[in-house]
């Protein structure tokens, strides 16, 4: 099963070190709604962890629409746990010809990753798309559970509950199970 006419095969994720994970709205919103942020704060730590103003002006939007534990991605933003970028005028040129086929957040992170190293986190189809087209690594949430699970965050217990709640909060998952990833 996959995604339109994309597999579902999961990428390795980058190495830790130095990497810097450039967030959609939809994939940081998966793990707030399902009471995991703190998930993503420990993974990426500090300044590792990025998103564009257009991605935060969709989480407003969220929390304006009365998804109200999305106000923990704004705490996270406010404590420096999060980190917003600004896009430099050659992105924000690159972001303007990406809006004819994505939304605001997802081609803000396109246009940052497509000058910047990094890897677009999202779990948006079209994005995905995009990411292959350009070459830009890209993962998601699916992805993250997998590598938390991987690496000793998670139980592969807990990756599964946590994927559970996800999909209750609303979260179209293509699988239920992380082994069908492989």
């Amino acid at each position: 099963m996959g995604w339109g006419n994309l597999p579902v095969t999961i990428p390795a994720m980058p190495p830790m070190r130095k990497a810097v994970w450039y967030f959609d709205s939809v994939t940081l919103s998966n793990f707030a709604l399902a009471h995991h942020l703190d998930l993503l704060l420990r993974r990426y730590p500090a300044g590792r962890l990025c998103v564009t103003a257009q991605v935060v002006d969709e989480v407003l939007g969220g929390i304006q629409s009365g998804h109200g534990a999305l106000k923990a991605i704004l705490t996270a933003l406010e404590r420096g746990m999060i980190s917003q970028v600004s896009l430099s005028p050659p992105e924000f040129r690159r972001y303007q010809g990406l809006l004819t086929t994505l939304g605001a957040g997802e081609a803000s992170l396109l246009a940052v990753v497509a000058r910047r190293s990094g890897t677009v986190v999202t779990d948006d189809r079209h994005a995905r798309l995009m990411c292959r087209e350009l070459r830009l690594p890209v993962t998601g949430t699916l992805g993250i559970l997998k590598a938390a699970s991987g690496e000793g965050m998670l139980t592969v217990t807990e990756a599964y509950a946590i994927l559970g709640e996800m999909i209750r909060q609303g979260f179209y998952s293509p699988v239920r199970k992380l082994a069908e990833l492989d």
